[in-house]
Parts: structure tokens; C-alpha cells; sequence
């Protein structure tokens, strides 16, 4: 069975009530996007799914305890994490298919196929879809991803949105064990950029989330794009440094690219 073709189904944007502010960047040689609410639809962003009945029909057990289950998981996320920090690292990411494979023996519950559990159930509580002019992105620049994702984030994207995204443009926080707002990514693009002679001012960086993606782009000196889409999504921070630019649908990219 396909998990991703047999769970998704397509969703649709809200609009964010933002006003566009779209200035000219007449030397961007790089465009570099967040993932999870700007290229794909988030779910998550909306009205809260009941992740509890979710797992226990996805685990379809009678010896599971009558106590809830999903503070169970976020202790072991929030262990992992705290794990980290004592290592000095600001901003963690779990794997989480190691998380899973905790939750299953904090349970003494046997251990199912943990790829295909994490991903259905990622499906079902974080349903996606590509953002409205995610498939006409400007290609003409090289195209750099930075997202707080897991394992199953390549799979969604190789299935719903196969774009050119360069490989040594592509940053998984999943991978790293680091996330947003973190400029520990941030950082990393920049250094490959820099093997390309491409300069942070010379990136465009096009997030929805102005703390996690806004200013950590701001602090590398990537010219920052706050996405404001889909109001699921959304996240802005009047009270922080303004972004570059607004955008409100994904085709304006390329009103900000006078050499397109």
C-alpha cells in the first residue's frame, strides 16, 4: 500500500490577510525555502486533530494502558531534547523513529514496522499537500531547502512536490539533530553556498515563520521572505525585525526577481 497517495488528499490554502510587499532583489543567484507551511500545506497549523485516538487505533491493542498516550511521547521528546541541550546544542531535534522505538518499549508493546507506524501516523496527524504555485517555482536559480523535518519529509517531497532542490542545498534538521530557529542550518547553507561563490545577500530565503525563519535568515544575511499563504500556517512577530519582503502566494517569487 502507498501510505502517502492512500492518506493525503488535497487541501487548501487560507488566506493569511496580509498585504504583499514586494520589492526588487535584482542579484538573488540562490532561492532558499522552508518546507512545512510554504511549499507544503500543513494541517497541523489548523484546528487540532485528536492525536490520542488516533495512535490507539493505530495500535489497535487491548493491552494498552487507560492512561493517555501522547503525553507519554512528548516526555520522550522532551528527554531527548533536554539530552541535548546539557550538550550545548540550543535549539534539538529527535529523530524520531528512535523516539518511537522508546514509546514502544516504555509500553511493553511489541515493536511494529517503525517506518511505515511513524509515517501513517504523521499522515494522519499532519495531513500535506503542495502550497498553491509550489510546482511553478523560478528554476533558472539554484533552489536550497532548510526544514525542521524527519526521515519521511524526503518521501513527501519526492511524492508530492519533486522539485530540483540541490542536494548540498538541503538541510533536514533530522539529519543535523539541530532545528529552527536555530542558525545552526542556517549556517550550513551558507557554507555550501560559499563553494558556489554565492553570498548570503545574494539568497533569497522564503519562510512563514517569522521567529524561525525571518530572523535566523536575517542573522546569516540571507534576504528573508515571510510567506503569508495560508493562515494555518502563519506566523508573524510584530514586536521582531520586519522581513525583506511579503508574500502571498508563491508566484510573487518571482515578482522579486527582476532579472527573471
Amino acid at each position: 500500500m502507498d501510505l502517502i497517495s492512500d492518506l493525503l488528499s488535497p487541501l487548501s490554502a487560507e488566506p493569511g490577510g496580509m498585504t504583499p510587499h514586494l520589492p526588487e532583489f535584482p542579484n538573488i543567484k540562490c532561492l532558499a525555502f522552508d518546507l512545512y507551511g510554504t511549499l507544503l500545506i500543513s494541517a497541523a497549523g489548523g484546528p487540532s486533530l485528536d492525536r490520542e485516538s488516533i495512535l490507539r487505533d493505530l495500535l489497535a491493542s487491548e493491552q494498552l494502558p487507560e492512561a493517555p498516550l501522547i503525553p507519554i511521547l512528548h516526555e520522550l521528546i522532551r528527554d531527548d531534547q533536554e539530552t541535548s541541550r546539557q550538550k550545548d546544542i540550543e535549539f534539538p531535534e529527535v529523530d524520531i523513529l528512535e523516539i518511537w522505538e522508546r514509546f514502544f518499549f516504555r509500553l511493553s508493546h511489541p515493536i511494529p514496522d517503525l517506518a511505515r507506524f511513524a509515517l501513517q501516523y504523521e499522515l494522519l496527524t499532519n495531513p500535506v499537500w503542495p502550497m498553491p504555485g509550489a510546482d511553478t517555482l523560478p528554476q533558472h536559480l539554484p533552489l536550497a531547502l532548510i526544514s525542521n523535518a524527519q526521515f519521511y519529509t524526503p518521501l513527501l517531497l519526492e511524492k508530492l512536490l519533486p522539485l530540483p532542490f540541490e542536494d548540498d542545498l538541503t538541510f533536514f534538521s533530522y539529519q543535523h539533530r539541530q532545528a529552527k530557529p536555530g542558525t545552526f542550518l542556517f549556517e550550513k547553507l551558507a557554507e555550501s553556498l560559499s563553494a558556489r561563490n554565492i553570498s548570503p545577500s545574494e539568497t533569497l530565503y522564503i519562510g512563514n515563520d517569522h521567529k524561525k525563519d525571518v530572523i535566523p535568515a536575517q542573522l546569516i544575511g540571507f534576504r528573508s521572505v515571510l510567506f503569508a499563504g495560508d493562515a494555518r500556517s502563519l506566523r508573524t512577530s510584530p514586536d521582531l525585525p520586519p522581513p525583506d519582503a511579503i508574500i502571498t502566494h508563491l508566484s510573487q517569487i518571482n515578482d522579486l526577481l527582476p532579472n527573471s
